[in-house]
Parts: structure tokens; C-alpha cells; sequence
């Protein structure tokens, strides 16, 4: 550039050699570089500085696409100029000084590098413009520059979603390690920190695992080569279940769902592996005892169908020997007294059930006194006595002389000593031994109960407590359960503030459950509960008007035949219209209604019946099969004096019958 700069100068010198400027013309012609002189005009007021194009070469026109400039103005040339060029060649010819710049060309989306200089002295209206077209060069370096741009982007993409990953998997806690065909970790998350613990090994028979897939294989040991980190390394993906015995000091055990895979190169080798385990030890727990409690609830069904068939056929063979015409008094009366048993036996079995209900709802709610437990034991004893002596078993009490102050219900807690006693008896074989005792220990009142019956197994043992949980019985289940009376003793005991254990030397050794409950303040006074009242000693005092209604033909007949044998006038109704119809007849004293009517239900009645004035100062007593506390709540709202539940207790109704 600086050459033709010099070449250019030269041509303005004094024109003394026609040969001499033949010479400069042919350089300026062949050379690549694009060539122009421009001739500045005279400045037009307000306008931009205007120039003529006096002499161009062949590359200029090559390079600008522009063969019609010669002698024209750039004014007249261009339809629009680019201010540069004006404001370039007027600072040029002001300095004299050479301006070397890269600049695009309006128009054609080419770009030049750029030498405008003054050619002559001061005061010179002459300008050369070289160019060269760099319009490649300015592609390239744009994409090189692009290009290198990207490259910076990606690596901060890429930098940035190693962090990303790294805190996802720093963050979740599946146990996550990366290793390479040698073992060495190359990543591991908090999660597999602290599985592995202080132990810096890795690798197989670093621990001792097992199968625990539930499949045939389940509790086998791993082998070296079933380790599924060895397997992914072989180039295998694996899905496993498996239980970690750890020998290492702070490695975590239990059970574990384990997923490994290879990773290769580019090339498809394997260089590596990754395994994610998951800690699974608590759901496994859960649906194992999902399982187990889905399968002794299966048992319990099949139990309860058993146990109330076992009632319902003297019940059957009872009533039908009672509809025979030869019956005589004698065997009438032990008739009904075999139904009658067997119906409270039912009863109970019901009771029970309400109660696990209640239980494991927490709606339990206790009558805090202040208790001796000495008196409770003995209304237990009375209650289970007839079980043990039918059974033959020899009963041995080593009982406490001194007061055994307790704070709790006394019906709850003679519920629990007496379940406890049928425990024993139910499970020892006839003229076996069962010892009860009690004593003071510390803060605590015990009793045990120790018998030598059959005992119980480890696994018993640890299931004894449980709802639907029985010993092994055998298949006649004279004696047997449901199931359900230990778990209510751990309930109401744990209710009272208290604790029981179970205790077995093994099958056929016997069993020995113990029953402890805090100790009451020395100070409180124990109150013995009251004693019960004798309805049969009132309930003829005063015979009664009463209408039961029940859907249930039978139910209602024999209720009402009960009552007319104990004196009292009854009616029945089967819907409460009828009952509405007899009610104004007869103005019955008692309503005995039946919750569960067609229509107009029984506490809808119990409402109506208030608002008549000659029944709304009527006894009203509900008889139904829900006993819920929430239930009696409600029909005790609707205006029920009573609320009594199927299958009905005779003595507490004729209890209410007789009283004022």
C-alpha cells in the first residue's frame, strides 16, 4: 500500500517524460487494488461535501460493481450517500494526513479496507481512494468469531449443566456412584456417603448381601459375580432388590433397590459404571405388614364365620326341640337357658368387635375414679371363674393384703383382667393350672397371670398383641377366639397410663402376661365401684303400657312376649304409621323403637312422637344395631330417652321399665 501511495505522489510531479507517466498509468491499471482519484468540489451551503470521480482503474470497477462513475459526481451517482465519505475526504484534504480504515460500500454489502490520501501540497483538491475488497476475509473472521462464540457458550451450557447435575445428584437421596473399570469412585453423592459410611472400600464382598426380591432365590447370598455393579461392568443393565448386611463400622444396612448400568465411550467400550440405590427397607417393612395384616384378616373372617356358627346351632337345635308338641317343661327350660347362653356368648363376640372398632379409632373414652384393684380383681375372677371351672383348672391366687390404689375405669380394667384370665384358660388344657397374683412394684401395681398351658413361640410371642393374632389352636377351636382380646388388654392398658408384657419359656411351657398400672396418689381414697342394682327385684314394682316397633317381625314378637311375661302391657308396630295409629289409641308409657324403620326412620318417629302432647312426655328408648358414640349422640339429640343396642341387653331394659 505504501508503494502505490509513492506511485500516486509521483504522478503529480511536473510532466517532463511522456514515457514516465505511460509507465505509472499501465501500474495503476494491472494492480488489484481498486483505484480512484476524486476531484473535491466547491461545498454547496448546507449540503455534504461533493466530489468527482476523475479517474478509476479496472479493479475498482470490479470490486464496487460500478463502471458509471467516471466523471460523474457522487451526488449525482449515488441515490444515497454514506456520510463517512464526505466527512473522510474533508478531513484529509484539512490535514494532508493519510487515512487508513475498513469501511462496508452503501448498497452492496461489501466490505473494503480503505487508504484515502491528498495528492499535492496544500491547498490540493485531489484525492486518491485505494480499496481492497476483504469482504471474504470479513465473512471468515465473522464466523471464526461466531464460532468462537458458541464455543464459549457451550462450554458455560456445559459448565452449568455439570452443576445442574451435580447438585440434582447431590441432592436426592438415592445413593448415586460413578466408577471405573478399576472401582475407583469417580463421583459420589452425600446419599452414598453416608450409606457407605466411614468405611473406604468399594467394590464386591465389601459387604454381605442377599437376595430380596421375593423370587425363588430370595435370601441367597450374593455371589462375586451377582454383585450388579460387577455385572453392569460386563455390560449389563440391572434392576435388583437386595438386602445389605454390613460388617463395616457406620455402613448402612437394610434392603435396597439397586439400578447399574455400563457407561461407554464413543467407541462403545465400557469405562465405567453407575449404580442408584435406593433405600427401600421401610416400604418393604410396610407391605410385608400390609400382607401379614391382610392375611390375618382373611383368618379372622374365616374365625368369625366359624364362631358365630358355633352359637347359632344349639340356638337352632334349642328352638327347634322348643316348636316340637311332645316338649317337656324340663327340657323347655334348659331349651331356653342353652339360648340364652349362647346368645350372650354372641353378644360378647360382638361386643368385641365394637370394641377393636372403637380402639383402633381412638373413641375409647374412659370413667376416671380413684380405684382399689384388689375389688376388681374379684369381680374379674367372677366373671372368668365359670370358664376356668368348667375347664377343670386349678386356680391359684397369691393376692395382695395392702390397698392397690389405681386411677382409671373400672368397667375398662376389669375388662382387661378378665381378658387376660380367658387368655389362660382358653389356652391350658383341662386340669391345668392357672395362678393370678398381684403386688406393689415401686410406682406400679402388677398383676400376673401364669398358667401351664401351651405356650408360646418366638414368633407368637411377638404377635401376641396384635388384632386378629391367635396361638396355635387346635382345629375343634373349642376354646378359641377371635383374636381380638389381647389387643384390646395392650389398648386399655396403654389408655390407663400403663404397660403389659407376655412372657413364654417356649411351646408347651406355659405363658405368663403381666399388667402394670401407675400407682394413685397414697393420699386418694379409693371408691369401690357401686354395686349394681337387681332390676328383677323392680321389674314387676310397676307394670307398664308399651308399644315396641321394629321392622323385624320376629325380633319385635319376641321382645314384646319378654316383656307381657314380665308383667308389663305390650303392643307392636312394624312401621310408624302403624305405630302412630296404636300410640293414639292407647298412649303407650315406653316407646321401644327400632332405629332402622322403612319410611319414616325411628328417629324421625322419636321427634314426632315429642311433638304430640299425648306422647311427648313418654319414655323413648332406641334400639338398634349401630353402637357408635356418635350414633347415641344423635338419637339422644332427636329426643330419646335411651339408646340401648342389638341384640338387646333383657336385664338393663327391664331395669329402665322399672324404673320411675
Amino acid at each position: 500500500m505504501l508503494g502505490m501511495v509513492v506511485i500516486l505522489a509521483a504522478s503529480q510531479a511536473p510532466v517532463n517524460d511522456a514515457q514516465q507517466l505511460t509507465d505509472h498509468a499501465a501500474v495503476i491499471v494491472s494492480m488489484d487494488q481498486g483505484y480512484c482519484r476524486l476531484e473535491v468540489l466547491d461545498r454547496v451551503e448546507g449540503q455534504p461535501l461533493d466530489y468527482r470521480f476523475v479517474e478509476i482503474n479496472p479493479a475498482f470497477v470490479r470490486q464496487t460493481g460500478r463502471a458509471d462513475l467516471l466523471g460523474r459526481r457522487a451526488s449525482e451517482a449515488f441515490e444515497q450517500r454514506d456520510p463517512f465519505w464526505a466527512l473522510a475526504c474533508e478531513e484529509v484534504l484539512a490535514t494532508g494526513r493519510m487515512m487508513h480504515t475498513h469501511v462496508p460500500m452503501n448498497g452492496n454489502g461489501r466490505s473494503y479496507e480503505t487508504c484515502i490520501m491528498r495528492l499535492g501540497g496544500a491547498g490540493s483538491r485531489q484525492l486518491a481512494v485505494l480499496l481492497k475488497d476483504t469482504t471474504a476475509q470479513t465473512l471468515a473472521q465473522e464466523r471464526l468469531e461466531r464460532s468462537e462464540r458458541r464455543a464459549r457458550e457451550a462450554a458455560l451450557y456445559a459448565e452449568s449443566a455439570h452443576r445442574r447435575l451435580a447438585a440434582v445428584i447431590e441432592a436426592t437421596p438415592a445413593a448415586v456412584v460413578v466408577v471405573n473399570n478399576d472401582y475407583d469412585v469417580l463421583v459420589m453423592n452425600s446419599a452414598a456417603r453416608e450409606l457407605r459410611g466411614s468405611s473406604p472400600e468399594f467394590g464386591p464382598m465389601k459387604a454381605l448381601a442377599s437376595w430380596a426380591d421375593g423370587s425363588e432365590r430370595d435370601g441367597r447370598v450374593l455371589e462375586p459375580s451377582d454383585w450388579p455393579m460387577v455385572r453392569a461392568l460386563r455390560g449389563e443393565t440391572t434392576r435388583e432388590v437386595l438386602q445389605i448386611d454390613a460388617p463395616h463400622e457406620g455402613r448402612a444396612c437394610g434392603i435396597f433397590l439397586a439400578s447399574t448400568a455400563p457407561i461407554r465411550s464413543s467407541g462403545g467400550a465400557i469405562e465405567g459404571a453407575v449404580t442408584v440405590s435406593v433405600n427401600i427397607t421401610e416400604r418393604v417393612m410396610a407391605e410385608r405388614a400390609l400382607k401379614s395384616a391382610n392375611q390375618r384378616k382373611d383368618e379372622f373372617l374365616a374365625m368369625l364365620a366359624h364362631e358365630l356358627r358355633n352359637p347359632l346351632a344349639p340356638i337352632a337345635a334349642a328352638a327347634e326341640l322348643m316348636r316340637r308338641p311332645q316338649v317337656s317343661a324340663e327340657q323347655m327350660r334348659e331349651s331356653s337357658l342353652i339360648i340364652a347362653r349362647q346368645a350372650q356368648h354372641l353378644r360378647g363376640l360382638i361386643d368385641d368387635l365394637l370394641d377393636a372398632s372403637r380402639v383402633s379409632r381412638g373413641q375409647i373414652k374412659l370413667q376416671w375414679r380413684e380405684l382399689d384393684l384388689r375389688e376388681l380383681l374379684y369381680q374379674a375372677l367372677e366373671q372368668s371363674h365359670p370358664l376356668m371351672q368348667a375347664r377343670g383348672h386349678q386356680l391359684h391366687l397369691k393376692l395382695a393384703t395392702q390397698a392397690l390404689p389405681v386411677r382409671g375405669d373400672a368397667k375398662r380394667i376389669v375388662q382387661i383382667l378378665s381378658n387376660v384370665l380367658n387368655n389362660a384358660a382358653k389356652f391350658t388344657p383341662p386340669g391345668g393350672r392357672v395362678e393370678l397374683s398381684s403386688r406393689l412394684d415401686g410406682s406400679w401395681v402388677q398383676v400376673e397371670v401364669a398358667d401351664s398351658g401351651i405356650g408360646m413361640s418366638r414368633q407368637t410371642l411377638a404377635s401376641a398383641f396384635d388384632l386378629f393374632a391367635q396361638g396355635q389352636i387346635s382345629i375343634d377351636r373349642q376354646q378359641g377366639g377371635l383374636g381380638i382380646g389381647l389387643a384390646l388388654v395392650k389398648k386399655l392398658v396403654e389408655l390407663h397410663g400403663g404397660r403389659v408384657q407376655a412372657a413364654s419359656e417356649g411351646l408347651g411351657c406355659g405363658s405368663r402376661f403381666t399388667v402394670s398400672l401407675p400407682l394413685a396418689a397414697q393420699d386418694a381414697a379409693p371408691v369401690a365401684p357401686a354395686p349394681a342394682a337387681d332390676p328383677l327385684k323392680r321389674q314387676t314394682a310397676q307394670a307398664k303400657r308399651v308399644l315396641v316397633v321394629d321392622d323385624n317381625v320376629d325380633a319385635a314378637h319376641t321382645l314384646a312376649m319378654l316383656l307381657r311375661a314380665c308383667g308389663h302391657a305390650c303392643e307392636v308396630a312394624h312401621d310408624a304409621q302403624q305405630a302412630l295409629a296404636l300410640a293414639a289409641q292407647s298412649c303407650p308409657e315406653v316407646f321401644i323403637l327400632d332405629i332402622g324403620l322403612p319410611g319414616m326412620d325411628g328417629r324421625q318417629l322419636a321427634r314426632h312422637l315429642r311433638e304430640q302432647p299425648a306422647t311427648q312426655s313418654a319414655q323413648i328408648v332406641a334400639l338398634s344395631g349401630y353402637a357408635q358414640p356418635e350414633d347415641q349422640q344423635a338419637a339422644l339429640a332427636d329426643g330419646f330417652d335411651h339408646y340401648l343396642v342389638k341384640p338387646v341387653d333383657a336385664q338393663r331394659l327391664l331395669e329402665l321399665l322399672a324404673g320411675d
